[in-house]
C-alpha cells in the first residue's frame, strides 16, 4: 500500500476534501470533528469548552458507544467512515496581553475566536468579547489592538508565535479535542480484508503517536515561551469549577435551543465520567 500525501490544504479546504472523500477522488483526510456540520447535529455538544473537564475525560467519551453510535450516523449519512478519533491533541488556552485568573478579569475582553456561531455563544456567555478572527490573521490582529487575546491550542502560543504579542497564557485544561481520520468507505470496503485491517491499524497507532507527540512538545514550548518572558497562569481547582458550572448552563442553553436533541448533553456528560 503506497500511501500518497497532500499537506497544507492542497487538494482544497474543508468542505472540499469531505465532499472529495465522500465522491472517492480522495481516499482519506486529516481534520477535526466535522459530524456536525455534515449530518449528525448532535455531535455539536461535543464542541471544546462544553464536552469534557480533561483530556482523561474526552477520552473516555472518545472511546464510548455513544462516539461510536455518532460515527455510524456519519457514515450512514455521507459515507464517509471514521478509521481512527485518537490523534488527542492539547487542550486550550488564552495568551493575552493582560493577566487573566477568573471570571471577572474576562468580563468584556476581546478574545479570538474562530467564525463559529456555538464558539461565540459560549464564550459571550462566559462575559468575553468573542471576536471571529481567521486563525492565521490572529497574531496581526492582537498587535494592531483589534483582539486583547488569542483562543487556541496551547501548542500553538509558540508554533504560531503568539508568545510575541502576549505576556500571560491562561492554561484552561477544560476544551480537550482530537482530530479524526477519514476515510471513503467505498475505497475501503474494494479493498482486501488485511489491507483494510492493515490501514485502520495504522491509523489509530499514527494516532497515540501522534498524541504523545503533542505533549512532549507542549512541554518544550511551555518552557520557551516562559524563557521568552511569558507567564503561565493555570486556573485554581475552584475558579475551575465555577467555569465548568457555567459551561454547563451553557450547553443546556444551547440545547433549549434545538442545536441537538434533548437530554444529549447529558448523556455526553456521563460518557465523559465513564459511565
Amino acid at each position: 500500500i503506497t500511501i500518497e500525501l497532500f499537506p497544507n490544504s492542497q487538494l482544497g479546504n474543508t468542505t472540499a476534501l469531505m465532499e472529495m472523500t465522500a465522491a472517492g477522488s480522495v481516499d482519506f483526510f486529516l481534520e477535526g470533528n466535522l459530524l456536525g456540520s455534515n449530518g449528525v447535529p448532535d455531535s455539536q455538544a461535543i464542541t471544546p469548552m462544553l464536552s469534557s473537564t480533561s483530556k482523561e475525560a474526552f477520552r473516555c467519551l472518545t472511546e464510548s458507544q455513544l462516539y461510536e453510535d455518532l460515527k455510524n450516523a456519519f457514515l450512514e449519512k455521507t459515507g464517509v467512515r471514521v478509521i481512527a478519533n485518537n490523534w488527542y491533541r492539547n487542550p486550550t488556552a488564552i495568551i493575552s496581553r493582560t493577566r487573566l485568573t477568573c471570571l471577572e478579569d474576562c468580563q468584556g475582553f476581546k478574545v479570538r475566536v474562530p467564525n463559529v456561531a456555538t464558539s461565540m455563544q459560549i464564550f459571550n456567555s462566559l462575559g468575553f468579547n468573542a471576536t471571529p478572527v481567521a486563525y492565521n490573521e490572529s497574531l496581526l490582529s492582537m498587535q494592531q489592538g483589534i483582539i486583547d487575546g488569542i483562543w487556541c491550542t496551547e501548542d500553538a502560543i509558540w508554533s504560531m508565535g503568539f508568545y510575541e504579542v502576549g505576556s500571560y497564557v491562561l492554561e484552561l485544561n477544560l476544551a480537550a479535542d482530537c482530530m479524526l481520520v477519514y476515510a471513503c468507505n467505498a475505497r475501503l470496503e474494494s479493498m482486501t480484508e488485511a489491507q483494510r485491517e492493515l490501514i485502520i491499524a495504522c491509523a489509530q497507532e499514527a494516532g497515540e503517536y501522534y498524541s504523545g507527540l503533542s505533549e512532549d512538545i507542549l512541554a518544550e514550548n511551555r518552557a520557551k515561551w516562559e524563557a521568552a518572558g511569558v507567564e503561565t497562569v493555570t486556573l485554581d481547582d475552584a475558579e475551575r469549577e465555577r467555569w465548568i458550572e457555567k459551561l454547563h448552563e451553557v450547553a443546556y442553553e444551547l440545547e433549549a435551543e434545538g442545536l441537538w436533541s434533548e437530554g444529549f448533553y447529558d448523556k455526553v456528560v456521563e460518557a465523559c465520567n465513564g459511565k
